[in-house]
């Protein structure tokens, strides 16, 4: 899929425009397109979609209320014949060259797809920096236009994304709904409700042959999330909110609504579309967009309990909502309940242990709290400590209304183990005081180290070190006596010895400690999140002694165009080389659909989410549903890193289980555009040599003194590495 879009975090801190401001013409303005194809005249095959008006009129009269202002709401929708207001492909496209032309900076633009969605042939694509296609399965999402028939007038997903592009460049702050399937099936749904989808005869044939990987391949569009993009603090610059009706998996349903409504056309809804009127007829107050999905989840619960489909967004959520404020509100869970047991929708990867305390609000007003008993990785078994009041509990329709937010936090069992190394006679004024400051940190429950022993296997040690010192010890190149940061790899520095590629280094100026202190402490920080995550990774991983069922993997495989897919086999460590090119791809085994967030981990801290999404549940284990995650070319690098797959059952969890909030930058990296002061990587995807933990992740150790009241809750944690050494051959 072509990567067309990079959402980009605006930071202006202002307050919605009044509608006075929007009528002058110099101020931003609130525009909209709304979109329903419901009628198809070319193709009887097709079924309509009454539904599909209905939502649209239902929008056109909510946007141009009072409420919310709306001035220019331009619809397209149904099928007159001869009318310049039919939804054609021809429409579709002038539609949005208008709404290009006339938006501008700041401006508010809300635009509706409703309809059938469909996978057709994927046009030719420019070649990737590997030369390779970005489309695996050879198939393009797309828009279904009223004047669909034997020539597919439809609108593609790469065009969409082109044009929203083209707006947020301008200025714009977009939000997109996409009431419509991903891919589907002419098939009528179960009793009232019919799919909005349609599976184009390639598509069916490319589904039987590559499974799909939804891992933000939206359908419509792809977004790529990069917090360091160019041009994030540039104000000139608008922003991007993606709202979809289903999983790729799913099919999102056309229906009778409200709910005891007489069954005709008049009260056909699209699902999305019903219940998203619902909650901006009812919001109130600064709303995120992330407020907003949430809510989504919580009506979709009510109605459906764990059936799909799983609406989900993308983008820049913590914007308020037709608003430029950013609202980053702390990290909210969920809260359930299994007959007389609690349970909070987080854990370990949450930072929750046993003995965490939190919060428990409804509507933003404290009810009560609770305390975590059991833990899992994902899910936490809890009791209250404080429950809320009768009369608020027999008030509450439901859990669903319920947040939690951690308030207390006993101390950590995945400390990291500190030492001070005394490597040189050479006093600086700031050394004495750095070497206490560490003893203090050591002994706080709340610090993310402790004090390193000669067992502590995987210790790291700071120092102060002159050039000499540092050149003979570690082997490090300095200016200046520095401060220094290493891994135990590191220390054992034998100048007789290649290197390993395995020693982490990083040097702080000696100048500063109010700065020292800060840049330590988030270095110390880092390499906490790194250890606890390698080490869930050693409990939750194929041989952990917590996994209740295996059938999650990271797999690489060749890339070779003239062989069928099905005789690519994964390969072993022992197959690569530099230069080769390979697929890194997710398989599960399992009969259930799985959330899963793959991150790219690497020894010098760096955290970097690569994809998150769903996977499908095998339909036989010896058949198991595999996603291509993306394609890399290896390249000889020093450093180790690894691919890391958390996955967690989509039963357990309507909401989409996103570990990205994990992503950190490298220890050493304090500020955007600093390189990291470190010997460890050169920035390339390349690593240790195992495909389990073994002795990947040379900076963690899993901690014996502490034992880990963990319960199994179904999730898994994958993990592949690999070690590339030799040189790249040329190429050709």
């Amino acid at each position: 899929m072509k990567k067309l879009l990079a959402v980009v975090v605006t930071t202006l801190l202002l307050t919605l425009w009044s509608s006075d401001i929007l009528a002058s013409d110099s101020q931003p303005h609130r525009r909209a397109l709304l979109i329903a194809c419901s009628d198809f005249p070319n193709a009887p095959w097709v079924k309509p979609l009454p539904g599909a008006r209905n939502d649209v009129a239902r929008f056109a009269e909510l946007l141009g209320s009072p409420k919310y202002n709306f001035r220019d709401v331009d619809t397209l929708a149904g099928w007159v014949e001869g009318s310049d207001r039919n939804p054609t492909a021809d429409n579709i496209e002038s539609a949005f060259k208008q709404l290009i032309s006339k938006s501008g900076r700041d401006d508010q633009v809300f635009i509706l797809l409703s309809g059938h969605g469909i996978q057709v042939d994927a046009l030719p694509n420019v070649e990737g920096t590997l030369g390779l296609s970005e489309e695996p399965d050879g198939m393009d999402e797309a828009f279904i236009a009223a004047d669909y028939g034997p020539d597919e007038r439809v609108i593609r997903d790469d065009t969409i994304g082109s044009w929203l592009d083209q707006l947020k460049s301008k200025g714009a702050h977009v939000w997109i709904v996409f009431d419509c399937c991903h891919s589907g099936s002419l098939t009528r749904g179960d009793g009232d409700e019919e799919p909005r989808g349609l599976l184009s005869e390639e598509a069916r044939q490319a589904n039987q042959n590559s499974p799909r990987n939804d891992s933000h391949d939206t359908g419509i569009v792809d977004l790529v999330l990069n917090e360091n993009e160019q041009g994030k603090d540039d104000p000139t610059q608008g922003s991007l909110v993606a709202l979809f009706a289903a999983q790729n998996y799913e099919t999102t349903p056309e229906m009778t609504r409200p709910v005891g409504a007489v069954a005709s056309s008049e009260n056909r809804r699209g699902l999305l579309s019903y219940h998203l009127e619902y909650l901006l007829n009812n919001v109130a107050g600064k709303t995120t967009y992330r407020d907003l999905e949430n809510a989504l989840a919580g009506r979709y619960y009510a109605e459906r309990g764990m059936s799909g489909p799983n609406p989900y967004a993308e983008g820049d959520l913590d914007r308020t909502l037709f608003g430029l404020e950013t609202i980053e509100r702390n990290k909210s869970l969920g809260l359930s309940r299994k007959k007389d047991q609690y349970e909070l929708l987080g854990g370990v990867m949450d930072g929750v242990t046993v003995g965490t305390i939190l919060d428990v609000t409804s509507n933003d007003e404290l009810i009560g709290t609770v305390e975590a008993t059991e833990v899992g990785i994902s899910r936490s078994v809890v009791r209250w400590i404080e429950p809320p009041p009768e009369d608020v509990a027999s008030n509450l329709t439901s859990l669903n209304e319920l947040t939690c937010e951690i308030t207390k936090q006993p101390v950590m069992p995945w400390k990291v183990a500190v030492q001070w190394l005394s490597v040189s006679d050479a006093a600086t004024p700031v050394s004495n005081q750095l070497k206490t400051w560490i003893a203090t940190q050591q002994e706080l429950d709340s610090s993310s180290i402790i004090a390193g022993t000669d067992s502590s296997a995987r210790k790291w040690s700071v120092c102060v070190a002159t050039p000499e010192t540092a050149r003979r010890r570690f082997g490090i190149e300095i200016k200046d006596t520095s401060i220094l940061l290493l891994n135990s790899i590191a220390v054992q520095y034998d100048p007789t010895a290649p290197p390993s590629g395995n020693e982490v280094s990083v040097i702080y100026p000696a100048s500063d400690l109010e700065k020292i202190q800060r840049d330590l402490t988030t270095d110390f920080e880092r390499l906490f999140r790194m250890q606890r995550l390698f080490q869930l990774a050693g409990l939750y991983g194929d041989s952990g002694p917590m996994l209740s069922s295996r059938g999650v993997a990271v797999e690489f495989v060749p890339l070779a165009p003239d062989e069928s897919p099905r005789n690519l086999k994964p390969l072993n460590r022992g197959d690569l080389q530099a230069g080769q090119e390979i697929a890194v791809k997710l398989s599960n085994k399992k009969s259930k659909t799985l959330w899963y967030t793959v991150l790219l981990v690497q020894s010098n801290g760096l955290i970097a989410p690569i994809h998150s999404g769903s996977i499908p549940a095998a339909a036989y284990s010896s058949r198991p549903t595999v996603l291509e995650i993306e394609k890399i070319r290896l390249r000889p690098t020093r450093g180790n890193a690894a691919y890391v797959a958390v996955t967690v059952p989509v039963l357990d969890q309507r909401k989409p289980a996103d570990f990205s909030y994990l992503a950190q930058l490298p220890i050493g990296v304090h500020r955007v555009g600093e390189n990291s002061a470190t010997r460890s990587s050169d920035g390339e995807e390349n690593a240790a040599s195992s495909t389990t933990l073994g002795g990947l992740f040379s900076m963690t150790t899993r901690s014996t003194e502490n034992k880990l009241a963990i319960r199994q809750d179904g999730s898994q944690i994958a993990v592949r590495s690999w070690s590339v050494t030799q040189q790249e051959a040329p190429r050709e």
